[in-house]
C-alpha cells in the first residue's frame, strides 16, 4: 500500500507541476506581487497631477499668506520625511545603531518621520534652503551607490486668479457661480494651459469658530465661511489637504488672538520627551521598526497561512470534482485501495501547496529588496531582521502543514462527492465559511497573544495551528506548544480517518446519497 500511495503522490506532484495551468501560475505569482508593489509607487512618483488652486481675499486678515504658509509647511514635512526615509534604507553602516540611523552622527530634522516633524522642524527646513541645502548633506551619510533621492510631486500649486472674475466682495453667489464656472469646468484655462482645479474664497467676516458649533462641520452661513468653489466634489487627498491647511491657519490666528506675546505660538510645537523600551535588555532597549513589525507579523502570518489554505484546499476540491467526472477515479480505484488513492492525493497535494507557499513568500521578500524604493528597503530590512530573530519561518512551514491536513482530508473528501461545478460551490461553502471565521477570530484574539483565549484556542481543532503561528514571538511555555500539536495531531488523524471512510464511499457514489443512506454505506464498509 505505500508503494501505491508514493506512486499517487508522485504523479500527483509531477502532473500538478507539468501543466501548463501551475506554469502560469508560476509567473503571475511574482508579477501580480511586483505589480502591487510597484504600480501604486509609480502612480505616485509619476502620475500624481499638481492641482492649482486660486485663492481669493474679501478681507484684511491676509489669509491667504497664511494659507500659502500651512501648504509650504507641509511641503516641507512631506520632504524631510521622504529624505528620512531614504536616509534609513541607504545610509552607511557607521551611521547606523541598533537598525537605525544614529541620532549622536545623523543631524536630528533627518532622523524624524513624518508624524514627528513639527511647524518648527518645517520652518527651519525652508529658512536654512530647504531641499537643495539638506540633499547633500543627507547623502554625505548615504551609500556611495545609493540610488538617487525622489522629492515627492507637488500635490497641490497655488495661483493668481484668473481675470476677468466679477467683484468678488459684491457679488452675490448666484453671479460669482456664472463667473468661476467657464475656469472650474475647464471650458477656460490659465496661462500655461493647465486647468483650475479650485478657487477658495475668504469673506471679509470669516473668522476662527469653536468646534461646538455648526460652522466647524461646514454647516455655518455661507458669508461667514470659508468658500471652496470647484466642480464637482474634489478628490479626497486634494479635499484633505487643503482642510487641514485652512485649519492650521485659522488656529494659528486664534492662538496669536488669544496670547499676549505672538511668540509664544512656538508653545504650540512642544512635545512629551518619550522613549519606547523592551524588558529584554537589564537597562532597557529601544523599540525599533523590526520589533514593532515582529508584533504583527505573526497574526499577518497566521491570515496568510488561512489564505493559502483555502486556495489550495479548494484547488484540491476541484481537482477531485474533474477526475470523478472523467471517469479517472473509477480506473485508479480498479488498481489501488481508496485509501491509498487518498493518501497519495493528499501527500502530493501538500507538497504542492507548500512549494506554492515557499514559492510565495519568497517572491514578496524578492519583490521587496529589488524595488528599490527607500521604504521598500527599509521595510525589508526591518522584516529580515524580525524574521532573523524569531522561529516565524520554521513555524510557518510547520503550523502549515498542520493546517493543511485539517483541512484538506474535508475538501478532498467533499470533492469526492462532487460531479458539476454547483456540487463544488454547495459543499464548499460551510467550509469556506468555517475558514474566514477563523480567520476574524485568529485575528482578534491572537492581538494579545498571552491571553487566556489565545491559550485555549491553541488547542482547539481547526483553531490550533493559526493561533500558535500568531502566538509564535511571544514565546510561550514549551509544553503549551508541544501538547498544542500533539492535540493537533491527534485531531488530524480522527479527521483524515473520518475522510477517509466518507471518501470510499464517495468514489463509488453516483450524486449525493441522503444522510441514511451515507451512514449506511459507511457502516457497511
Amino acid at each position: 500500500m505505500i508503494r501505491h500511495v508514493w506512486l499517487i503522490a508522485r504523479h500527483e506532484f509531477v502532473e500538478t507541476m507539468k501543466s501548463r495551468t501551475f506554469l502560469v501560475t508560476l509567473l503571475l505569482i511574482p508579477t501580480m506581487i511586483a505589480m502591487g508593489v510597484l504600480v501604486p509607487r509609480w502612480l505616485k512618483t509619476r502620475a500624481t497631477t499638481t492641482s492649482a488652486i486660486a485663492l481669493i481675499e474679501a478681507g484684511k486678515e491676509d489669509w491667504t499668506a497664511r494659507v500659502r504658509e500651512a501648504l509650504a509647511l507641509e511641503r516641507a514635512r512631506l520632504e524631510i520625511s521622504a529624505l528620512h526615509d531614504w536616509l534609513a534604507a541607504h545610509a552607511r553602516p557607521e551611521f547606523r545603531h541598533d537598525g537605525e540611523l544614529d541620532e549622536s552622527r545623523v543631524p536630528l530634522l533627518l532622523l524624524k518621520n513624518h508624524a514627528d516633524i513639527t511647524d518648527w522642524d518645517a520652518r527651519r527646513f525652508i529658512d536654512s534652503g530647504g531641499l537643495a541645502q539638506w540633499l547633500p548633506i543627507a547623502m554625505s551619510f548615504a551609500e556611495p551607490d545609493a540610488p538617487p533621492f525622489l522629492a515627492p510631486p507637488p500635490l497641490l500649486r497655488i495661483v493668481e486668479p484668473p481675470a476677468g472674475l466679477v467683484d468678488h466682495e459684491g457679488a452675490d453667489r448666484n453671479a460669482m457661480g456664472r463667473s468661476l464656472a467657464p475656469w472650474l469646468e475647464g471650458r477656460r484655462r490659465l496661462a500655461d494651459g493647465s486647468p483650475l482645479k479650485a478657487v477658495v474664497i475668504f469673506p471679509p467676516r470669516v473668522a476662527p469658530v469653536p468646534p461646538d458649533v455648526p460652522a466647524s462641520i461646514g454647516r455655518g452661513p455661507v458669508e461667514r465661511s470659508v468658500q471652496i468653489w470647484s466642480a464637482g466634489a474634489l478628490d479626497s487627498v486634494i479635499r484633505s489637504r487643503l482642510h487641514d491647511a485652512l485649519d492650521h491657519a485659522f488656529r494659528a490666528r486664534a492662538l496669536e488672538q488669544g496670547l499676549p506675546d505672538p511668540g509664544l505660538v512656538r508653545l504650540w510645537d512642544m512635545q512629551a520627551p518619550v522613549r519606547y523600551l523592551d524588558v529584554s535588555a537589564a537597562g532597557g532597549r529601544t523599540i525599533t521598526l523590526a520589533d514593532r513589525m515582529a508584533r504583527v507579523l505573526p497574526r499577518a502570518a497566521s491570515v496568510l497561512l488561512i489564505y493559502f489554505l483555502l486556495i489550495n484546499s479548494s484547488l484540491l476540491m476541484s481537482h477531485m470534482m474533474e477526475e470523478k467526472s472523467n471517469r479517472i477515479v473509477e480506473v485508479l480505484i480498479s488498481s489501488v485501495k481508496p485509501d491509498a488513492l487518498m493518501a497519495g492525493k493528499l501527500i502530493g497535494a501538500s507538497l504542492i501547496a507548500l512549494f506554492l507557499f515557499v514559492f510565495s513568500v519568497a517572491s514578496v521578500l524578492g519583490v521587496l529588496f529589488l524595488a528599490g524604493g527607500s521604504v521598500f528597503v527599509e521595510i525589508t530590512r526591518a522584516l529580515l531582521a524580525a524574521v532573523g530573530d524569531s522561529p516565524i519561518l520554521p513555524a510557518l512551514i510547520a503550523y502549515f502543514l498542520l493546517g493543511y491536513f485539517l483541512f484538506a482530508g474535508l475538501f478532498l473528501t467533499a470533492g469526492a462527492f462532487c460531479e458539476t461545478p454547483k456540487d463544488v460551490q454547495a459543499l464548499s461553502t460551510p467550509l469556506v465559511l468555517a475558514m474566514i471565521v477563523i480567520l476574524f477570530v485568529v485575528w482578534a484574539y491572537g492581538a494579545e497573544p498571552k491571553s487566556d483565549a489565545a491559550r485555549l484556542l491553541s488547542f482547539l481543532p481547526f483553531f490550533g495551528p493559526f493561533m500558535l503561528m500568531a502566538r509564535v514571538t511571544a514565546e510561550p511555555p514549551v509544553w503549551e506548544v508541544a501538547l498544542a500539536i500533539g492535540l493537533q495531531t491527534l485531531y488530524i488523524a480522527g479527521i483524515l480517518w473520518l475522510s477517509a471512510r466518507l471518501f470510499r464511499v464517495a468514489v463509488l457514489a453516483s450524486g449525493l446519497p441522503s444522510v441514511r443512506l451515507l451512514i449506511t454505506r459507511i457502516r457497511k464498509h
